[in-house]
């Protein structure tokens, strides 16, 4: 995921009363999705959508469009200029606004 450009956006749907196998082996598969969507999430930045109901989905598809308006790309020039394929970390600040937040990858593949 990491070494990918790509942004994925996670969509939970819960699925709670949905199954055939015991109540608590799949209380452990969606706490596992979940944890795996939101870590997909986090890796490219993306935000991290839930839906309680299938009907709900549309709704959460319209948020996906609105929130894919407002995606920007940002570049700089780091100070470590090697190209080694190491790892580096990024923090994006938004100074003097409290209000607002960004949502960021963690980091970049120097290569």
């Amino acid at each position: 995921m990491r070494k990918s450009d790509e942004l994925i956006i996670p969509i939970y749907l819960d699925t709670s009363g949905i199954t055939r196998i015991s109540i608590v082996t799949w209380k452990g598969f969606t706490k596992n999705a979940r944890r795996t969507l939101a870590l997909l999430a986090q890796e490219s930045g993306a935000p991290y959508y839930k839906a309680r109901k299938i009907g709900d989905l549309n709704g959460v598809y319209d948020q996906v469009m609105n929130d894919l308006g407002k995606v920007y790309s940002l570049g700089y020039k780091p100070t470590n200029e090697k190209r080694d394929g190491s790892w580096r970390p990024v923090m994006v600040q938004i100074p003097n606004r409290p209000d607002v937040s960004a949502r960021f990858r963690p980091g970049y593949y120097a290569n």
